[in-house]
């Protein structure tokens, strides 16, 4: 699951009020592989990530949760990847 960065601002001065920059704040989320979707994030670059990571970083900058981030919701239609089986009909 995915979730959307509701403003690039609002991520920028939580850090700077936390006085962490990307990689002090990607060393915190546990994992340095986290480094560049979190400088992607900072820099407009990127609006979307996973649902832990946008937790994580909420948990780490001491924000409610879905304060920065909004989940999104998937828009592929079920039926469309996994069709029911249809029932034949007498002819």
């Amino acid at each position: 699951m995915r979730a959307k960065l509701r403003n690039v601002r609002d991520l920028k001065q939580a850090m700077m009020f936390n006085r962490l920059n990307v990689r002090e704040l990607s060393e915190l989320t546990g994992s340095l592989r986290h480094r560049s979707t979190i400088g992607h994030l900072h820099s407009g670059t990127r609006s979307t990530c996973d649902v832990f990571l946008a937790r994580r970083i909420e948990d780490i900058l001491r924000l409610a949760p879905g304060s920065l981030f909004q989940p999104l919701v998937s828009t592929v239609n079920s039926e469309a990847t996994h069709p029911s089986p249809r029932k034949k009909t007498a002819a």
